[in-house]
């Protein structure tokens, strides 16, 4: 990956210029760090070691801005997906279906549950999330994501409600809400 470094001012316009976002100041400064670190090479993208890279003392900022500060992940995916499609956009260009499989020790998790994992071939605990990407001659780009549940949770209401109501039918095999993690700023 070229180095972050390099696109300096052209990265912080594009940050700075979706403060609209962000309802306070301080998560619009953290948003800026995010990206970057994100974008950087850490080894790990966990909250610790991209704060570490950022050179935040802890990773409370970051988890702030994840968890609790006030905007919404969809509205910024939705302009994000308009942003890179400009560029990347061509008659050639094709939609990538992909699940990724993460690995989980314990069940209390959304989603978590044994399930056959194309990793390891075996039946795994884990978490399954359905990707979307778009990918052409100029480039590729994440186009969505949601996480998939499995009857064991589908069927469980109270499972469900615990994990903040996730959502349920008698069919199975639904997604996570995005209500849970969704955040509330302009165009809610």
């Amino acid at each position: 990956m070229q180095d972050i470094d390099v696109w300096g001012t052209d990265l912080s316009a594009l940050t700075d210029g979706l403060g609209w976002l962000f309802a306070r100041p301080e998560p619009k400064e953290t948003f800026g760090l995010f990206v970057r670190a994100m974008l950087a090479d850490v080894a790990k993208k966990n909250c610790w070691a991209m704060a570490e890279y950022a050179g935040l003392a802890n990773p409370k900022k970051f988890q702030h801005l994840l968890n609790k500060a006030s905007w919404d992940v969809d509205v910024l995916r939705d302009w994000l997906r308009g942003y890179a499609l400009a560029g990347l956009a061509d008659p050639d260009g094709v939609l990538v279906l992909d699940d990724t499989q993460a690995i989980k020790k314990g069940t209390k998790g959304v989603g978590v549950a044994p399930q056959h994992c194309g990793l390891t071939g075996q039946t795994e605990n884990r978490q399954c999330m359905v990707m979307l990407s778009y990918a052409s001659g100029f480039g590729r780009t994440f186009i969505d994501r949601e996480l998939y549940l499995p009857r064991s949770w589908t069927g469980d209401r109270a499972r469900c409600d615990a994990a903040g109501g996730a959502r349920r039918s008698g069919s199975g095999h639904q997604t996570a809400p995005r209500g849970r993690h969704a955040r509330t700023g302009p165009g809610r």
